[in-house]
């Protein structure tokens, strides 16, 4: 599943993990991929990555919306079902 990801200037995605496969690719702004024992601040052009069930935070530091293309495998069952529900909104 490909979803567009967009965080307004100091927002912060808390602590989480999943059991899916996370990747992605920054298409805007600057923001801090936080792992335990691992911090990175990304900027448009790079590439992350976040195995099965490991915990990941997000945080947007810079001063324009972070933007990035997230991937995950298998699809995100939570994105799935808010993507449904706006659908039958509409």
């Amino acid at each position: 599943m490909v979803s567009l990801f967009e965080a307004s200037p100091d927002t912060r995605i808390p602590a989480h993990s999943h059991s899916n496969v996370q990747m992605g690719y920054v298409l805007q702004g600057k923001a801090e991929y936080i792992t335990p024992g691992h911090s990175q601040i990304l900027e448009p052009g790079a590439f992350y990555h976040f195995s099965s069930n490991e915990e990941h935070e997000i945080k947007n530091v810079g001063n324009e919306n972070a933007v990035s293309l997230d991937i995950f495998i298998p699809p995100l069952e939570q994105v799935l079902r808010a993507w449904q529900a706006r659908k039958d909104q509409s």
